[in-house]
């Protein structure tokens, strides 16, 4: 609100310092508003709406912010209220409780809210309904569950999933003894494919060292055969020369027989022929 008493020339402003806590801030506003023309003109101009906040940090003013609805909206989350709350709760220490009553029930919750801090009970209570809404889901859930489960074991009751239990438990016991009694025999069972598998390899280890003992017996009636040939050969190598020297002999022996042959038969002839010379003398 601008006074009529006002030059034109001032500068309608309004500033304010307060503090909160150990903060100190410092709002200004300036109003919309008309002044006169600067530089010599004549008439009026109108002046846009301004305002700033500050804080105070121990050596000078900081900006914290410096548009008019920027501003408002800081300093109602600064105080918790807004202008109209903010003047009504004021009312209330002066026992004007007119516009309290008058106001609307949410309001009047705003209001009371802000006065007695009843915030965070109003918070608390609403995550407890949740919390309250979120566990009967759980539990409706969990009955669902039980039902299907009760259904499945053919029970009705929890006295009969409790002889049940007790059953299963029974059972459980004989079971696990019969898995222990069946790891027994399983490790019983791997050592003794361990050792038959030992077994079969050593058998096989006598099949073929056989084997090789057969090879090497074979090797060995090979080399008495070649042993016999080579000492055969060995001692045609000493007849040799004698065998050589008998069929020169015997090559020489036939030459004599055959040059005697032919010297009898030649005397022979000569013979018949000196026979028939007497004979035709004796006429």
């Amino acid at each position: 609100m601008r006074s009529h008493h006002a030059a034109d020339t001032v500068q309608t402003e309004v500033e304010l310092e307060f503090e909160l806590g150990a903060r100190r801030f410092r709002v200004k506003r300036i109003p919309e508003q008309e002044r006169a023309a600067l530089r010599g003109k004549d008439g009026l101009v109108k002046v846009p709406a301004k305002a700033e906040l500050h804080e105070w940090d121990d050596t000078e003013w900081t900006l914290l912010a410096s548009r008019s609805g920027e501003v408002t909206a800081q300093v109602e989350g600064l105080l918790g209220f807004e202008a109209a709350q903010f003047r009504q709760v004021i009312m209330l220490p002066q026992n004007q409780f007119r516009e309290l009553l008058a106001a609307d029930s949410r309001e009047r919750e705003k209001i009371l809210e802000a006065l007695f801090s009843t915030l965070q009970c109003k918070q608390l209570q609403e995550q407890l309904q949740s919390a309250a809404r979120a566990m009967e889901v759980q539990a409706t859930e969990a009955r669902q569950r039980r039902a299907t489960l009760y259904q499945q074991a053919e029970i009705t009751t929890d006295e009969e999933l409790t002889q049940k239990m007790v059953q299963l438990g029974e059972t459980l016991v004989t079971l696990t003894a019969d898995e222990a009694n069946l790891r027994l025999a399983a490790n019983a069972a791997a050592a003794a494919v361990s050792a038959g598998e030992a077994l079969a390899a050593r058998f096989q280890e006598r099949q073929l060292a056989a084997t090789a003992l057969d090879r090497l017996q074979e090797a060995e009636a090979a080399m008495g055969a070649r042993r016999e040939s080579l000492a055969a050969a060995r001692r045609a190598q000493q007849v040799l020369p004698a065998r050589s020297a008998f069929h020169a002999a015997t090559e020489q022996h036939q030459q004599q027989v055959a040059q005697v042959e032919k010297a009898t038969a030649a005397a022979a002839k000569a013979q018949r022929r000196s026979g028939k010379g007497r004979g035709r003398v004796r006429c």
